[in-house]
């Protein structure tokens, strides 16, 4: 192993989740590297506003989890959360700018670096955003393969009496971010009742494929409460169940697929 990412791993290898960053902290194991210098790479125009926020208007080629260019993209940050995950075997440095500073958009960008030079090599980078809160997941890690991990990005609002949330598992193949899929869960509660939707995320080896199947579970319960609604009011029955579709590696497609539609009995907004 290279010294730099010797030095690199060395530094994170106690971090078992996703650490928080400022901006201007320095790249563990890389003297004179700072999270600004890494990110300038990708946002060349990167700089704090009046108000402190750091802030991006030049995105080149930036793209969204569906592969779409998104040319328009602008940024408005506080900090950034950095994690260490394995490509092939290869130390790979993850950096996600933190929540969007503004109500005009909710981009986010992850950020890939090898991690293994004295200044590390941009590889790519994604827009992985689209609401309010984005994080890496907890714990923020898929083994999917015995040297391949993929990262859950969490985005997520709330208002009185809802929780809207999406988990996209991402991972890096041939230098590249991929997105696995995307999970959406509701969490809501009005007169008389509480529903919740817990998702849970498992891999499983797959005879023959280059990366483990991901299993994902949607747990759905609907509980009543004691509180007096008006008369008319429609409370949903009381039940739990749990829903799990499985997403196989597609070589041809050179994607994740999953041929059951078992979340499609999840209840929906406004449903």
């Amino acid at each position: 192993m290279r010294i730099f990412e010797a030095a690199f791993c060395a530094a994170l290898l106690a971090a078992s989740a996703a650490n928080a960053a400022d901006v201007t902290d320095p790249v563990p194991g890389h003297p004179g590297v700072t999270f600004e210098t890494l990110l300038k790479q990708v946002m060349p125009d990167l700089a704090k506003d009046a108000n402190g926020n750091w802030t991006s208007k030049t995105l080149p080629h930036l793209r969204g989890t569906d592969d779409k260019e998104e040319p328009d993209a602008e940024l408005s940050f506080n900090d950034v959360q950095v994690l260490q995950i394995k490509e092939d075997g290869h130390a790979r440095l993850l950096v996600l700018t933190g929540d969007s500073q503004t109500d005009s958009g909710f981009s986010a960008v992850l950020v890939a670096f090898d991690p293994s030079t004295p200044k590390p090599k941009l590889l790519d980078y994604m827009d992985v955003g689209g609401d309010r809160f984005v994080a890496m997941g907890s714990p923020p890690t898929l083994a999917i393969g015995p040297d391949t991990d993929a990262v859950i990005i969490n985005i997520n609002h709330f208002n009185s009496n809802e929780n809207y949330s999406q988990d996209t598992p991402i991972f890096l193949h041939g230098g590249r971010l991929n997105a696995a899929f995307t999970q959406f869960t509701l969490n809501e509660g009005f007169c008389g009742y509480e529903e919740r939707q817990v998702p849970v995320y498992s891999v499983r080896d797959d005879k023959g494929a280059p990366f483990r199947a991901i299993l994902v579970s949607v747990t759905q319960t609907v509980r009543h409460t004691d509180e007096t609604c008006d008369e008319g009011t429609k409370i949903p029955k009381a039940s739990k169940h749990t829903y799990t579709d499985v997403y196989r590696w597609d070589a041809k497609k050179g994607a994740y697929v999953s041929h059951t539609n078992a979340m499609g009995h999840l209840i929906q907004p406004d449903q």
